[in-house]
């Protein structure tokens, strides 16, 4: 289940519960023993990555602001509107396997953009992800 309240993202699948946060993942809890995995990430929700490497991060301006909406109970996209571009994470769950997929888009007017990264702090040591 996916829920929308004001600027936080709560999404709660049978193998974890995640909370975000303006865009950022500030918690992902495994259900089975309540240990927290990763969270009280920082920084930029997104990163434009133009041609030649440079990137451009979304969210960190003072004029910047992620708004969240509901789409089902399943998913959720949260906009990300910026002075240097703008973005869309798409949040859902799938409800087979217990896993949160995490879908980054972003958008510029300035030529030559090749890719949009959603930037994730605090994994913990060891912890692979996908």
């Amino acid at each position: 289940m996916v829920i929308v309240e004001g600027p936080e993202v709560r999404v709660h699948t049978k193998t974890l519960d995640a909370v975000f946060r303006g865009g950022v993942l500030a918690s992902l809890k495994r259900k089975r023993d309540g240990r927290e995995l990763a969270g009280a990430g920082g920084g930029a929700v997104l990163e434009l990555v133009y041609a030649g490497g440079e990137t451009q991060p979304l969210g960190t301006e003072s004029g910047d602001s992620v708004t969240a909406m509901q789409v089902n109970e399943h998913s959720a996209v949260m906009r990300v509107n910026g002075w240097y571009g703008d973005g869309v994470i798409h949040v859902s769950e799938d409800s087979e396997s217990g896993d949160l997929i995490v879908e980054p888009a972003g958008y510029s007017s300035r030529p030559g953009l090749r890719a949009c990264r959603w930037t994730m702090g605090g994994i913990e040591k060891g912890l692979e992800l996908v």
